[in-house]
């Protein structure tokens, strides 16, 4: 839709609430975004701080592990043992020995699943909560032994979480402290100290499945990685023992920010720890971290709609205020348009440009309903003077065809119809002269149309059939005197004469509503078969009939001269526009007059 056929209340409404929407909702959107961020940045520093202590946690425990590997490999029995191929008392004796003194150290430790030294002789000595050690389990087959001997890893290392390498029903998943023992006395290498841990140490001693929020807890996921992005351990259990995904490789080279993994977006943290290079990683779902955010924004969204409904309605009636008077004076001037100039407009009393305007307008009308009456007094006189004279020239034209039509019919007979034609020549006569400033009623005006058609039917015999159609209830509506005479006159004279063999002369009536102000017109045709006009004489005789200023001798090519141009001006000047005559016609097919006046069937007519 055009802006520009847009109402004024409309535009004004839709301006104010379009502004409002851009200023409401830009605004809450730049809330909604600030607070997001404010949340986003709050959950991260929260999140690392808790990484923080939980990385010191981390550290503390792996060095209590640390010590503890130091003081079993640093116990003058297990530097014995693992130094003397067999002692005095028996294998049996050192396996004892060498149990008791493991089972001491361990003891205090319930996630130590299991303690294994292996002596450079090819001895095992172990202690484990799961199956034993088959008697024939060498070193080799452990699978951090190829690294550490060929001195492609520290003498002290963490071995990545994976199943018991040392059981074969029901291995736990640990991570191994892993070290060789040396013989304090001669420096020389004694064996290797492998510690298992149960990686379930670090979900109930370490780490925490929420982080605690002044709007709620906020449920994370936990990753502990070693120095080559091995999951030393994952909190749902799901990646223990595997690689980083290569989704969230992305995380080791920033400290926080946001990742996708697995169709779902997260909010990360990280702690790196300074002690062994270990990384201890937090995930948390972004739509959690937003979820207080997400009901800010519900509330803006749910506010900033009550408030939009609000300020339309507000808008709106406003608008409404505004354009009320001047939708009123509107139809106002379309009263006037339509020639009523007794109308006013509304005066609301109201001070502004709207008020000032109706009152404007309503002294315009005053001024013009002054000028009108003063104008309409001094024409009357006119219009009378040129009535009589169009009247006068009727009468002569149509006494004159009439007595060329006696002429005519004389030369060919002795007066046999002389006497019918001399009586309605006696009846035009008579009509023609009495009260021709009056209205007639239209079967007056056809019973004059009769006589002179039956003496036109003397004179053309089988040459002029006539046609009439009009309804009896239409008998009583009142005409303009001496308007439909004139048009048969033309008919018959410029239409059926020159056209050799003659033609119909058809006479109608009929009621229709007019499409504006919805009052009925009576329109009155008359056509006939004839010879027709060319097009172009057809619009010029229509264009001067439009013209209300137009003289009868400006008529192109006329040769009626009483014909229609005299019976338009008589309608025009009593009634106005848009009533008057209108012609169409077809070269070679005929011609078509319409007559348009008001309809009226209840006035009183003298009777002479």
């Amino acid at each position: 839709m055009n802006w520009n056929n847009w109402r004024v209340k409309n535009k004004i409404a839709g301006t104010f609430t379009l502004l409002f929407f851009v200023a409401i909702f830009g605004l809450g959107g730049l809330t909604y975004v600030h607070t997001e961020r404010e949340y986003t940045s709050r959950t991260l520093e929260l999140v690392h701080t808790s990484l923080a202590q939980m990385t010191t946690t981390v550290e503390l425990y792996l060095q209590d592990m640390e010590r503890l590997s130091l003081a079993i490999f640093s116990d003058p029995i297990i530097q014995r043992i693992l130094r003397q191929s067999s002692s005095e008392y028996g294998v049996q004796y050192d396996n004892n020995e060498m149990m008791s003194r493991m089972v001491q150290f361990t003891s205090p430790w319930p996630y130590i699943q299991g303690v294994y030294l292996f002596a450079d002789d090819g001895r095992v000595f172990s202690i484990a909560k799961g199956s034993g050690i088959s008697s024939d389990y060498s070193i080799l087959q452990e699978p951090w032994y190829s690294k550490i001997r060929e001195g492609k890893a520290d003498p002290f290392i963490y071995w990545p979480t994976g199943p018991e390498s040392t059981v074969l029903r029901n291995p736990q998943q640990v991570f191994s402290l892993i070290r060789p023992i040396n013989d304090f006395s001669e420096g020389k290498k004694l064996g290797y100290l492998k510690i298992d841990m149960q990686a379930q140490v670090m979900k109930s001693t370490l780490f925490k499945a929420t982080l605690a929020k002044e709007d709620g807890d906020l449920p994370l996921r936990y990753m502990l990685l070693d120095s080559e992005a091995n999951i030393m351990y994952d909190s749902e259990e799901l990646l223990t023992g595997k690689k980083l995904p290569n989704e969230l490789e992305s995380v080791l080279t920033h400290q926080e920010g946001s990742v996708k993994w697995s169709e779902i977006r997260y909010l990360f943290s990280k702690n790196k720890s300074n002690y062994n290079k270990w990384t201890l990683l937090a995930l948390a779902p972004n739509k959690d971290v937003v979820n207080q955010s997400d009901k800010i924004r519900s509330l803006i969204l749910l506010l900033g709609i009550i408030t939009l409904v609000v300020i339309a309605a507000a808008s709106y009636m406003l608008a409404a205020g505004i354009s009320r008077p001047l939708t009123s004076l509107i139809k106002t001037m379309k009263r006037v348009e339509l020639g009523d100039f007794k109308v006013r407009a509304e005066d609301s009393g109201q001070q502004d440009e709207i008020g000032r305007l109706s009152r404007v307008f309503n002294m315009m009308l005053e001024s013009v309903d002054k000028l009108i009456h003063r104008v309409y007094l001094l024409d009357i006189r006119q219009k009378d003077a040129k009535l009589m004279a169009l009247q006068a020239q009727i009468n002569p034209h149509m006494l004159f065809n009439t007595l060329n039509s006696m002429k005519a019919l004389s030369r060919k007979q002795q007066a046999h119809d002389v006497a019918d034609m001399a009586e309605n020549l006696a009846d035009l006569f008579r009509y023609s002269m009495k009260g021709w400033n009056r209205p007639v009623t239209l079967a007056e005006e056809l019973e004059h149309v009769l006589n002179y058609v039956r003496i036109q039917e003397v004179r053309y015999r089988d040459r002029l059939k006539f046609e009439c159609y009009i309804p009896d209830t239409l008998l009583r509506a009142e005409i303009i005197k001496l308007s439909i005479q004139p048009l048969v006159e033309n008919a018959i004279i410029h239409g059926i004469e020159p056209k050799v063999e003659g033609g119909i002369l058809t006479l109608s009536a009929q009621v229709q509503p007019e499409l504006e102000s919805g009052s009925l017109i009576l329109m009155i045709t008359v056509s006939d078969s004839g010879v027709g006009m060319p097009p172009d004489r057809v619009r010029s005789i229509n264009e001067v009939l439009e013209d209300n200023d137009i003289s009868m001798d400006e008529l192109p090519e006329t040769k009626s001269g009483i014909g229609l141009l005299n019976i338009h001006k008589r309608i025009r000047l009593l009634f106005g526009a848009p009533y008057g005559l209108h012609l169409e016609s077809d070269e070679h097919i005929g011609t078509i007059v319409s007559i348009h006046i008001p309809y009226n069937d209840n006035m009183n007519h003298d009777k002479e």
